[in-house]
């Protein structure tokens, strides 16, 4: 397992990395990491390894630190680090589905992913379209009903009605916050029944993301990538 800052030498860490995945037969993989700014982290399991030969690899947006913490630059702390919910899952073979890059949700429509706008951690930061890109503001991760992204969960405020902005809030089980996969492409929301949707059809980089009346149009049929 490989924790590794991207401001700290990452050349030379990431070669160690690929030792380890030749040694233990792994499937070579060029894993995602985070930007520079975005004060978060990602970590990939690679596939194919040896029975009992795993290989992890966690990137983070930060230097020489132990115990880095997402959202806040340079920061230490072990009590809020991730570091210690990783190696855990390492040590109990509890890691995340070898899919290292989690999925981007891609509109139909417009063809590019559901973003968090400027890659805020923010509660409230809205969602939009942009461009896709493997940062880890379109990396979404699934959990029961909820979407993840960010460390945060897709949300609406409760009771919401059509074209209420889609944004990011902290995790708390709430209807509002649970959606509806459905096999016609759209994404409905578990409380209104409404559907998330690239507003007034629009295609531009930085369009609103909002819920609405479901009707199965391309601005609110979304892909996993």
């Amino acid at each position: 397992m490989g924790i590794h800052g991207i401001g700290d030498n990452i050349g030379a860490g990431r070669a160690l990395r690929d030792r380890f995945v030749r040694n233990n037969g792994c499937a070579p993989q060029n894993p995602p990491e985070p930007a520079a700014g975005s004060r978060t982290h990602i970590t990939a399991t690679y596939s194919g390894c040896q029975q009992g030969y795993p290989v992890v690899w966690a990137a983070f947006d930060g230097g020489h630190q132990q115990g880095p913490v997402d959202g806040c630059a340079g920061c230490e702390s072990g009590a809020r680090s991730w570091v210690k919910e990783e190696v855990w899952k390492f040590f109990t073979g509890e890691n995340p589905n070898p899919n290292p890059t989690g999925f981007r949700l891609r509109s139909e429509s417009a063809g590019r992913c559901l973003d968090v706008n400027g890659a805020s951690f923010a509660n409230g930061a809205q969602m939009i379209i942009w461009d896709c890109h493997t940062n880890a503001n379109q990396q979404f991760s699934q959990s029961g009903q909820t979407l993840q992204v960010l460390g945060k969960c897709l949300d609406v405020p409760a009771n919401s009605g059509a074209g209420t902005r889609v944004r990011i809030w902290d995790c708390n089980g709430g209807a509002h916050q649970q959606w509806n996969l459905n096999s016609n492409g759209t994404i409905s929301n578990a409380q209104s029944g409404l559907c998330l949707d690239v507003n007034g059809a629009g295609t531009a980089n930085g369009t609103a993301v909002v819920v609405w009346s479901c009707h199965t149009g391309a601005n609110q049929r979304w892909t996993r990538s």
